[in-house]
């Protein structure tokens, strides 16, 4: 009985063999085809390199596939306006400053300035992380659909 048994289970691994291979093949296929991964201010598709857009807009119809990647998108988009809206306040401060009245007014512009400018660097940091995880939640996600 035991000899049947163990026949039995040798022949339909012999039998699952090619499909699992054939099953390989085409996911790998398919991951050369359609992830995506970032470089530098684009990204790259199918060997192709595609410009990411102001904000990564052009990038965004690609992560509409996967709502975790979206979330993430919109995370990532909020931070980067945010570090935009802190980075211009700093400017502007600094640009102000020549023409403040007295020294106190004007030390404390540039001070100002250059944290408020200052604070906008984690911000885009953050932004850039949150994106790559945008594009891989996507990647998974086009895996395992």
């Amino acid at each position: 009985m035991k000899r049947i048994f163990f026949f039995l289970i040798a022949i339909c691994s012999l039998w699952a063999l090619p499909q699992t291979a054939s099953a390989q093949l085409e996911v790998k296929q398919r991951y050369e085809k359609e992830t995506i991964y970032l470089a530098g201010a684009s990204y790259i598709k199918d060997g192709t390199t595609h410009r990411r857009g102001w904000m990564a807009k052009n990038l965004q119809s690609e992560l509409s596939i996967s709502p975790d990647a979206m979330k993430t998108f919109r995370k990532s988009r909020q931070n980067r306006w945010k570090g935009i809206g802190f980075y211009l306040a700093g400017v502007g401060m600094l640009l102000t400053a020549p023409a403040a009245s007295n020294d106190v007014l004007r030390t404390g512009l540039l001070a100002g300035g250059l944290a408020t400018s200052l604070i906008s660097v984690p911000l885009a940091f953050r932004s850039e992380r949150q994106l790559q995880k945008a594009v891989w939640e996507r990647n998974r996600d086009l895996l395992f659909e």
